[in-house]
């Protein structure tokens, strides 16, 4: 049986070196996700003038994700952690009258920490 992976890579996760996350924690954007938040709302942003809006916001966010080895809904994800480090349940909560549900932010968060997009942020507990 041949292995399907949902990123269009061909290579065994093994291969990948593919690891379980606890992802239990809380995350923060990196300074390359900041980066990739400035280019994704000028992208968006120079996707409002064109004939066809909804056509031309598509095809700057799927652009966007190509570009960085991310999907489009990754950028919802990423915006929420501008600002503050959030737990998955919190963003969960944050992102669901956007429709994204908790897999999605999971499957977010692996995806944007293995680009570097985000990390976990340090322990705020006192020691």
């Amino acid at each position: 049986m041949s292995y399907i992976d949902p990123y269009g890579r061909d290579e065994e996760p093994a291969a990948l070196g593919a690891r379980k996350r606890n992802l239990r924690g809380r995350f923060r954007a990196t300074s390359r996700g900041l980066d990739a938040l400035v280019a994704y709302r000028t992208a968006v942003d120079s996707a409002r003038g064109g004939d066809d809006p909804r056509a031309a916001l598509e095809q700057a966010q799927s652009s966007w994700a190509q570009e960085r080895s991310l999907e489009p809904t990754d950028a919802l994800v990423l915006g929420e952690l501008e600002s503050k480090a959030a737990s998955i349940v919190e963003l969960t909560r944050a992102l669901d009258d956007c429709g994204v549900k908790r897999p999605a932010v999971q499957s977010g968060i692996e995806r944007l920490m293995d680009t570097g997009h985000a990390e976990v942020a340090a322990s705020t507990r006192p020691e």
